[in-house]
């Protein structure tokens, strides 16, 4: 049974009410008690507040006389003023007016500190409740309203309006990190913490956190956090690079990496960038071989030609390349042809033979039953693979923090190191 309040009523509220100021007030030149009215008036303004509709009640109810005497009934609410009542509505209201409630005994006024609302319950003197409300007060943060007896509640202002609706701004400057907190306002005197992740393949190199204009110690392993929020924050955050980047790394006919990759269908493709630098005759640049047929797999130089080793046939789709010249070179099954693209002139021949899918691929060599044979000296751009149309290496050259020269795979994000003697060069 809950008493209609007018708009009229609610927006003159309004007026009188917090909602009316900035969000920073004391920044905008509001003082200290103007912003105190701005908060109480709306509850203990004689004419328009929580306070005096409350009031008007529980005078009504007591008094007898008018609206006082009636139960107000939900289905005889409307905001239409000139909306009829049906002959059964009336019959009902009558009913209602024929009733009268007995005299308050107890208000009840208390706010939930976690949703914000604010609820009124009235009970009469044998402690049976005959009216309830409730409202939601924008930005409260605390209790300010406890007690069982109208004429007796208390509010707390000490530093009210700084309490309650005074915020913050927040300001994130992230280069290649990412926050778990998206707030843009802190609530005063309230905590504030976020974790911060560095994007994938980097570090986070420094972390520099203000509040009110002044630096403090906020930060430490990943997460800022900040007790009681008592001005502006401003959190500068840079992740770099675990890597550097190469255009190209150079094996000298020792040194080789093991992908430890085996295909796992029929449906194959490479893609490799390289040069080389000089002819050594019979030398892989990425290669499997096992005893058994299907056998190969892999790029070859042989015989003044580039070849295709791959499944039961070696050497086929031969074609002449120059030195010191970066090429790409691309080899495809497909389950029915086998086809090769040299710096896009392509060839290909008729093969059902099946994958060599017993050994993982090596780079620089071939990897012969296990160990690396047939080395070579080439200039590595980068490499793909797929495996039944699906992207499962893509390696590019690079160096870690500690300055080893490697390649790194972009799918799995794993660093490969060299496997055989010497270093590459760069």
């Amino acid at each position: 049974m809950i008493p209609y309040v007018s708009n009229e009523t609610i927006i003159k509220i309004k007026q009188k009410s917090a909602d009316a100021l900035p969000n920073h007030p004391t920044a905008s030149g509001y003082s200290a008690q103007r912003i105190k009215d701005a908060f109480v008036k709306p509850m203990t303004d004689p004419t328009y507040s929580l306070v005096a509709e409350i009031n008007r009640v529980i005078d009504a109810i007591n008094s007898g006389s008018g609206g006082g005497d009636t139960i107000i009934v939900d289905n005889l609410r409307s905001n239409d003023s000139s909306s009829a009542l049906s002959a059964n509505q009336g019959r009902i209201l009558n009913e209602a007016k024929s009733t009268r409630t007995e005299s308050v005994g107890s208000v009840d006024i208390s706010l939930d500190e976690n949703t914000n609302v604010l609820t009124i319950v009235v009970s009469n003197v044998n402690g049976v409740q005959i009216y309830t409300n409730s409202i939601t007060i924008p930005k409260a943060r605390k209790q300010i309203y406890n007690n069982d007896n109208v004429n007796n509640y208390t509010h707390e202002l000490d530093d009210l309006w700084f309490s309650v609706y005074t915020t913050f701004s927040i300001t994130n400057n992230l280069t290649l990190v990412s926050t778990s907190n998206s707030s843009v306002e802190g609530v005063v005197n309230e905590p504030y913490t976020a974790t911060l992740t560095p994007s994938s393949l980097c570090h986070i190199s420094s972390v520099v956190v203000s509040m009110g204009g002044i630096v403090g110690n906020y930060y430490s392993n990943g997460v800022v956090s900040i007790p009681s929020v008592t001005g502006s924050i401003v959190i500068t955050a840079v992740a770099v690079s675990d890597y550097t980047y190469l255009n190209y790394i150079q094996s000298s006919g020792t040194q080789y990496i093991n992908t430890g990759y085996m295909w796992t269908s029929d449906i194959v493709k490479t893609s490799l960038d390289f040069e080389l630098p000089s002819i050594i005759n019979n030398t892989s640049l990425i290669g499997s071989e096992s005893s058994v047929n299907p056998k190969y797999t892999g790029v070859w130089y042989y015989s003044g030609t580039l070849r295709l080793y791959f499944g039961s046939t070696p050497g086929v789709l031969a074609q002449t390349i120059s030195i010191n010249t970066e090429h790409n070179i691309q080899y495809s099954s497909d389950g029915s042809n086998l086809t090769a693209v040299l710096d896009d002139v392509s060839s290909s021949t008729a093969y059902t033979g099946g994958v060599q899918k017993t050994l993982p691929l090596f780079i620089f060599a071939n990897n012969i039953n296990g160990s690396a044979s047939q080395l070579s000296t080439m200039k590595f751009y980068g490499l793909k693979m797929w495996d039944n149309n699906v992207l499962v290496r893509d390696f590019v050259p690079v160096k870690n923090l500690d300055n080893v020269i490697g390649l790194l795979d972009r799918v799995e994000e794993v660093f490969y190191t060299n496997q055989g003697s010497g270093n590459f060069t760069i």
